[in-house]
């Protein structure tokens, strides 16, 4: 993972942003005029700017809400765009970039500044420079009246026979100066980033890698939205910026920290584009407007700000898409099921021909897929389910090397194939496991390897690689991050890569019919589909890519092209059903919403818990997106397990506390993880097993219920309440799944909106204590029993309710609600509730009447 590698919220405030375009040098031709103030204005949003002085390009100076004179944010001195350019025909690798920016005055002929209502242009001719005469113009403009956003866009015009490409372009480059005086404390800043799930870094002025590339981040890929947000948790306004691309372009953003000797620090952020035929193509215009505004609040409020935009976007808007509960073509198995189960069983000796990563100590032999079915069978009754309400991903179908050997897949491992026709027989579903963006070639003949696929006989695999611009293909990694010689990336826009993650759903479906699986495959894991970089490809063979070569949408869309091939195939009416097979995936990504049912939260977890390491988790995407995806993380619980030899108390404390911080982010709760060497019934006479296991029992007979899932599984995240009463204890082994801060809360307290009453202004608090009695220490060095009593606040505005009478319940494990309270709720409304140890409660506040 490169870098430093909840629901509702209040409305936003009406702002103003103020934008002083400021040039600091002379030159400017004799006939301008001098230095004039004018401004462009919009329903509650000014921009300022200077008409003349522009001779060393435009700089973005400060960013501000006219309505209140006190804090603002102010950018140090920096050309707002660079161009790179490459001479058409030249590969990177043999002929040298050449740059120009704005503050290059020797190239400035001519500058022109205009203004049309909501909307200025700067306009620059650029003769003398080394690559000759063209035009670049930087367009900023206020956005709608509900949006008070600052708009900004780019075009490069270059005259016929223009001898040069455009090979990048950096827009906007801003360099924001740290809100605290220079000597002042930068403890209190903070930098959102939305890598995966979401991160928040702590003093970014300091902690932030070095300028001028730093932290490299891709969208769509790593980071599964694209906005970002900068504040002091002690002073306002937030302050906003992003892009607004709903096309799915491949755009990679640049943090950096720039020290200064006049500030407390400065934050260096850079928008940089590929475009599409980079190598030839010399003219260029913004996909999308990069933005920036002032917010009041913190990341709560940022994620709900970029909610307002995104929920209306292609990924999440139109037929298909929409909010899960309502979306009619959303999988009803996933939408009924209440437990998602992960199962490894491995038909390998794991010693032997392994990559080069750690193995288990304990061999897996065959005959272990047989209790699969069995596994599933006591888990639904230990946890209270009905039949079908664990999901299982599964692995180690297949003959072939994990991490290696890709394309080999069949046929499938025969044990496998018995026990799974007896899960699907059952009525049970699973997603088998399989990532469709890697082919290995280890018997290629005079450097062709032959594909398998139907359609494509006697092609050779090699002429689907992703290529870079010098030609060289992208290897592989292993999990130690490694190249994998002849394990290669295949371009996801190619008709193979398609196709093959098709072939294999639909060869796996026929194995199984052959050895009486009627029932069939329900679903499909494709690894790291929803997590990978977009990537740039140069492979030009137009009979199997035929993209543009460089950036642009292409590798996006050919991922979800492979996502609408398949859904189509097995949800029509010759497929295996017509409207409820699904498609699961790994990390969170917005361009996914519709397509991709559940996303594996796996490469969200970091160990956040090193000193040098600034980063907190944070539950981003699950602000904004919540309500319309399953998310979901395993952790492995297994005996014997090999961790238990080195800190026996340790795991199963860690594995209960992971366990409540999943819930807290929203992830719906797993059955279980790896649970294949031995039954449930073995597993549960270990007491720390036992323990563990009896504390998700608990919570499941909470969360099952109808009246709950309302809430916490197709509601909307909502601001976490304030809470007091709390012991903090220091993360027990892993860290796994560290929120917020260091030390974790003995009771996790979350909020949730259920967006299905009628105004959607009911509210949940869910309480899950995960401690055992007189186990933990608190950071104090205090001894933190089980049960605990805690404290929290729900703030009538923070939390969007409406003023009114409001009927306080709490729902039972049986799903009796039980009354607390009525109360006139028009302020604040504080609750104490005791929670016992390894147990959860769920409160909800009704408005009346409803």
């Amino acid at each position: 993972m490169p870098l430093i590698s909840p629901r509702g919220g209040r409305s936003v405030p009406t702002l103003t942003i103020l934008l002083s375009l400021l040039i600091a040098t002379l030159g400017f031709p004799s006939s301008a005029h001098s230095t004039v103030h004018d401004d462009i204005s919009g329903p509650d949003i000014r921009l300022q700017f200077d008409a003349g002085n522009l001779v060393q390009g435009l700089k973005a100076r400060r960013l501000d809400r006219c309505h209140d004179d006190g804090f603002a944010y102010d950018f140090a001195d920096e050309d707002i765009w660079q161009l790179r350019f490459i001479e058409i025909g030249q590969q990177p690798g043999s002929s040298p970039f050449i740059d120009v920016k704005p503050s290059n005055s020797d190239v400035i002929s001519d500058i022109d500044v205009s203004k049309k209502f909501n909307k200025v242009t700067v306009t620059w001719d650029i003769t003398d420079s080394p690559v000759g005469a063209f035009e670049v113009k930087v367009i900023a403009k206020i956005g709608f009246f509900f949006d008070p956003v600052l708009e900004l866009d780019i075009e490069v015009d270059t005259p016929p026979g223009f001898a040069f490409a455009t090979y990048e372009v950096q827009f906007p480059r801003l360099r924001i100066e740290s809100p605290n005086a220079p000597g002042d404390s930068t403890a209190s800043e903070r930098f959102v980033i939305p890598i995966v799930g979401g991160h928040e870094l702590e003093e970014p002025t300091i902690s932030l890698p070095p300028g001028p590339n730093g932290a490299q981040l891709i969208h769509p890929g790593t980071l599964s939205m694209q906005w970002f947000g900068y504040y002091d948790q002690e002073k306002d306004p937030f302050l906003f910026l992003g892009t607004r691309d709903s096309t799915g372009y491949r755009k990679q953003f640049h943090l950096f920290r720039q020290s200064s000797t006049e500030s407390a620090g400065i934050v260096g952020f850079e928008v940089r584009v590929k475009p599409e035929n980079n190598l030839t193509a010399s003219d260029y215009s913004s996909p999308a407007p990069a933005v920036l505004a002032c917010i009041e609040g913190d990341w709560f409020d940022g994620a709900k700000f970029y909610r307002r935009w995104a929920v209306f976007q292609p990924w999440a808007f139109g037929p298909g898409k929409g909010p899960m509960r309502y979306n009619s073509e959303f999988s009803d198995l996933v939408k009924d099921m209440q437990m998602v189960g992960w199962f490894s069983l491995d038909s390998r000796n794991p010693f032997i021909g392994q990559p080069p990563c750690p193995t288990p100590l304990i061999p897996i032999v065959n005959q272990q897929f047989q209790s699969w079915l069995p596994n599933l069978e006591d888990e639904e009754d230990w946890f209270g389910l009905e039949t079908g309400e664990i999901l299982s991903l599964i692995y180690n179908w297949h003959p072939n090397r994990f991490d290696s050997n890709f394309g080999e897949w069949f046929p499938a491992v025969p044990n496998f194939l018995n026990a799974a026709t007896d899960v699907s027989m059952s009525g049970r579903a699973f997603a088998p496991y399989f990532q469709p963006d890697l082919y290995s070639v280890f018997n290629a003949t005079s450097g062709c390897q032959i594909v398998a696929v139907p359609g494509f006989g006697g092609d050779c695999a090699e002429d689907f690689r992703l290529l870079d611009a010098n030609g060289t293909p992208s290897l592989s990694t292993d999990c130690l991050g490694q190249a994998t010689q002849g394990t290669f990336l295949l371009d996801y826009a190619s008709t193979f890569a398609q196709q093959q993650g098709l072939w294999v759903v639909e060869q796996l479906q026929s194995e199984l019919a052959a050895v009486g699986g009627d029932a069939g495959l329900r679903g499909m894991y494709y690894d790291t589909l929803t997590h990978l970089n977009s990537e740039l490809c140069y492979n030009g063979d137009p009979g199997h890519q035929g993209h543009p070569l460089g950036g642009g949408t292409f590798y996006n869309d050919g991922k979800l092209a492979l996502c609408d091939l398949v859904k189509s195939a097995f949800r029509s009416p010759s497929g295996n059903d017509d409207s409820e097979f699904f498609l699961f995936s790994e990390a969170e990504d917005e361009h996914f919403l519709g397509r991709v049912e559940i996303m594996n939260v796996n490469a969200s977890i970091e160990d956040t818990s090193r000193p040098q390491d600034r980063r907190n988790l944070l539950p981003l995407f699950q602000t904004v997106y919540h309500d319309y995806l399953i998310a979901t993380r395993f952790a492995a619980l297994q005996f014997p397990d090999w961790q238990l030899l080195f800190s026996p108390n340790a795991v199963i404390i860690e594995f209960r506390r992971a366990y409540a911080a999943q819930l807290f982010f929203g992830h719906t709760p797993w059955a279980g993880g790896l649970m294949s060497f031995t039954s449930l019934a073995q597993n549960l006479a270990d007491p720390r097993y036992f323990r563990a296991a009896e504390m998700i029992q608990s919570y499941m007979s909470i969360l099952k219920h109808d009246d709950v899932r309302d809430y916490v599984r197709f509601g909307s995240r909502e601001r976490d309440p304030e809470v007091t009463g709390i012991q903090h204890v220091n993360a027990a082994a892993s860290r796994m799944l560290v929120p917020y801060e260091k030390t974790q809360p003995s009771v996790y307290v979350s909020a949730w909106r259920n967006t299905g009453t009628l105004f959607g202004n009911d509210v949940g608090v869910l309480l899950t204590n995960w401690v055992e009695d007189l186990e933990l220490l608190d950071v104090d060095g205090n001894i933190v029993a089980g049960d605990q009593t805690v404290t929290f606040t729900l703030d009538r505005k923070k939390h969007r309710l409406w003023p009114g009478l409001y009927l306080v319940n709490e729902i039972e494990a049986d799903g009796n609600e039980i009354p607390i309270d009525m109360v006139t709720f028009n302020d604040e409304y504080t609750l104490t509730r005791a929670v016992p140890a390894r147990t959860a409660k769920f409160i909800t506040f009704s408005r009346f009447p409803f």
